[in-house]
Protein backbone atom coordinates (compact mmCIF):
# COMPACT_ATOMS: atom_id res chain seq x y z
CA UNK A 1 0.00 0.00 0.00
CA UNK A 2 1.37 3.74 -0.83
CA UNK A 3 2.21 6.01 2.34
CA UNK A 4 -0.04 7.80 3.68
CA UNK A 5 2.86 10.59 3.06
CA UNK A 6 3.17 9.90 -0.48
CA UNK A 7 2.89 12.57 -3.03
CA UNK A 8 1.77 11.64 -6.05
CA UNK A 9 1.97 15.24 -8.62
CA UNK A 10 1.17 14.76 -12.14
CA UNK A 11 1.15 17.18 -15.09
CA UNK A 12 -1.94 15.69 -17.16
CA UNK A 13 -4.57 13.13 -15.66
CA UNK A 14 -2.53 10.51 -18.14
CA UNK A 15 0.27 10.51 -16.00
CA UNK A 16 -2.14 10.19 -12.91
CA UNK A 17 -3.71 7.06 -14.86
CA UNK A 18 -0.17 5.64 -15.64
CA UNK A 19 -0.04 5.76 -11.39
CA UNK A 20 -3.34 3.91 -10.23
CA UNK A 21 -2.20 1.45 -13.61
CA UNK A 22 1.46 0.99 -11.43
CA UNK A 23 -0.59 0.31 -8.12
CA UNK A 24 -3.31 -2.04 -9.52
CA UNK A 25 0.19 -3.93 -10.65
CA UNK A 26 1.73 -3.51 -7.54
CA UNK A 27 -1.01 -5.76 -6.38
CA UNK A 28 -2.16 -2.31 -3.93
CA UNK A 29 -6.38 -3.05 -4.13
CA UNK A 30 -9.18 -0.61 -5.50
CA UNK A 31 -10.19 0.66 -2.36
CA UNK A 32 -6.80 1.94 -1.10
CA UNK A 33 -6.11 3.37 -4.20
CA UNK A 34 -9.24 5.27 -4.46
CA UNK A 35 -8.35 6.91 -1.37
CA UNK A 36 -5.13 8.14 -2.67
CA UNK A 37 -5.37 11.89 -3.53
CA UNK A 38 -3.81 12.76 -6.92
CA UNK A 39 -2.29 16.62 -7.30
CA UNK A 40 -3.27 16.85 -11.31
CA UNK A 41 -1.37 20.29 -11.72
CA UNK A 42 -2.99 22.63 -9.29
CA UNK A 43 -6.57 20.12 -8.98
CA UNK A 44 -6.68 17.65 -6.28
CA UNK A 45 -8.73 13.92 -7.42
CA UNK A 46 -9.37 10.97 -6.14
CA UNK A 47 -10.57 8.13 -8.80
CA UNK A 48 -13.24 6.10 -7.45
CA UNK A 49 -13.05 1.73 -8.15
CA UNK A 50 -15.01 1.99 -11.45
CA UNK A 51 -13.00 4.56 -12.76
CA UNK A 52 -10.08 2.62 -12.02
CA UNK A 53 -11.36 -1.02 -13.09
CA UNK A 54 -11.72 1.58 -16.30
CA UNK A 55 -8.07 2.81 -16.41
CA UNK A 56 -6.90 -0.78 -16.21
CA UNK A 57 -9.02 -1.89 -18.82
CA UNK A 58 -8.41 0.94 -20.98
CA UNK A 59 -4.72 0.14 -20.47
CA UNK A 60 -5.25 -3.42 -20.57
CA UNK A 61 -6.25 -3.38 -24.50
CA UNK A 62 -2.79 -1.57 -25.15
CA UNK A 63 -0.31 -4.15 -24.42
CA UNK A 64 2.67 -2.44 -26.51
CA UNK A 65 5.06 -0.15 -25.23
CA UNK A 66 4.71 2.06 -28.35
CA UNK A 67 0.81 2.68 -27.52
CA UNK A 68 1.77 3.74 -23.75
CA UNK A 69 4.33 5.65 -25.21
CA UNK A 70 1.42 7.63 -27.54
CA UNK A 71 0.01 8.46 -24.15
CA UNK A 72 3.06 11.02 -22.94
CA UNK A 73 1.65 14.56 -23.59
CA UNK A 74 3.54 16.68 -26.16
CA UNK A 75 4.77 18.93 -23.13
CA UNK A 76 5.85 15.46 -21.41
CA UNK A 77 8.00 14.38 -24.45
CA UNK A 78 9.72 17.31 -24.95
CA UNK A 79 10.82 17.89 -21.89
CA UNK A 80 12.30 14.37 -21.54
CA UNK A 81 13.61 14.72 -25.84
CA UNK A 82 15.42 18.32 -23.63
CA UNK A 83 16.77 15.62 -20.93
CA UNK A 84 18.74 13.40 -23.65
CA UNK A 85 19.79 16.19 -25.87
CA UNK A 86 21.89 17.23 -22.45
CA UNK A 87 23.04 13.88 -22.43
CA UNK A 88 21.29 12.75 -19.05
CA UNK A 89 21.17 9.17 -19.35
CA UNK A 90 17.87 7.48 -19.54
CA UNK A 91 18.24 6.17 -15.54
CA UNK A 92 18.12 9.62 -14.25
CA UNK A 93 15.22 10.69 -16.38
CA UNK A 94 13.47 8.07 -15.29
CA UNK A 95 14.42 8.99 -11.21
CA UNK A 96 13.95 12.72 -12.02
CA UNK A 97 10.32 12.66 -13.88
CA UNK A 98 9.27 9.19 -11.59
CA UNK A 99 7.64 8.02 -14.90
CA UNK A 100 7.33 4.88 -16.21
CA UNK A 101 10.74 3.33 -17.33
CA UNK A 102 8.79 1.99 -20.52
CA UNK A 103 7.73 5.17 -21.51
CA UNK A 104 10.92 6.87 -21.11
CA UNK A 105 12.70 4.03 -23.15
CA UNK A 106 10.54 4.23 -26.01
CA UNK A 107 10.66 8.11 -25.74
CA UNK A 108 14.12 7.88 -26.00
CA UNK A 109 14.34 5.61 -29.28
CA UNK A 110 11.74 8.11 -30.87
CA UNK A 111 14.72 10.83 -29.82
CA UNK A 112 17.38 9.06 -31.07
CA UNK A 113 15.76 8.04 -34.86
CA UNK A 114 14.61 11.37 -34.62
CA UNK A 115 18.00 13.16 -34.20
CA UNK A 116 19.40 10.55 -36.61
CA UNK A 117 21.71 9.49 -33.11
CA UNK A 118 23.35 5.98 -33.43
CA UNK A 119 23.67 4.15 -29.88
CA UNK A 120 27.24 1.76 -29.86
CA UNK A 121 27.18 -1.02 -27.05
CA UNK A 122 29.73 -1.84 -25.04
CA UNK A 123 30.66 -4.67 -26.28
CA UNK A 124 31.62 -2.86 -29.79
CA UNK A 125 33.37 -0.37 -27.64
CA UNK A 126 35.37 -2.48 -25.96
CA UNK A 127 36.58 -4.40 -28.66
CA UNK A 128 37.06 -0.80 -30.75
CA UNK A 129 39.43 -0.23 -27.53
CA UNK A 130 41.38 -3.45 -28.19
CA UNK A 131 41.86 -2.86 -31.52
CA UNK A 132 42.95 0.62 -30.74
CA UNK A 133 45.67 -0.74 -27.99
CA UNK A 134 47.10 -2.81 -31.01
CA UNK A 135 46.93 0.28 -33.36
CA UNK A 136 48.89 2.17 -30.77
CA UNK A 137 51.59 -0.68 -30.38
CA UNK A 138 52.10 -1.32 -34.28
CA UNK A 139 52.71 1.93 -35.10
CA UNK A 140 54.57 2.84 -32.04
CA UNK A 141 52.36 5.28 -30.40
CA UNK A 142 52.11 6.01 -26.35
CA UNK A 143 48.46 4.12 -25.70
CA UNK A 144 46.09 7.25 -26.59
CA UNK A 145 43.42 7.17 -23.32
CA UNK A 146 40.25 5.61 -24.42
CA UNK A 147 37.87 6.27 -21.49
CA UNK A 148 34.71 7.71 -23.36
CA UNK A 149 32.69 6.66 -26.58
CA UNK A 150 33.52 10.01 -27.69
CA UNK A 151 37.48 9.62 -27.08
CA UNK A 152 37.04 5.86 -28.86
CA UNK A 153 35.21 6.47 -32.19
CA UNK A 154 37.24 10.36 -32.67
CA UNK A 155 40.87 8.00 -32.11
CA UNK A 156 39.06 5.19 -34.42
CA UNK A 157 38.12 8.09 -37.12
CA UNK A 158 41.85 9.29 -37.06
CA UNK A 159 43.15 5.81 -37.50
CA UNK A 160 41.16 5.52 -40.49
CA UNK A 161 41.70 8.69 -41.96
CA UNK A 162 45.65 8.09 -41.48
CA UNK A 163 45.59 4.89 -43.13
CA UNK A 164 43.79 6.15 -46.23
CA UNK A 165 46.19 8.43 -46.65
CA UNK A 166 48.98 6.16 -46.12
CA UNK A 167 47.57 4.46 -49.65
Amino acid sequence: MPSKSQKFEFETIEQAELEVLKQVNNGTNYREISQIVFTIGENKKKFSISQISKIKQKFSNEDSPIMLESKLDPKTKAKLFEFFKNKINVVDVVIKTKLDSKLINEAFQEFTKLSDMRIVDKENLKYMTKKLYQLDKKYGYDYGVYETPDEILISACDYLDMLKNDR
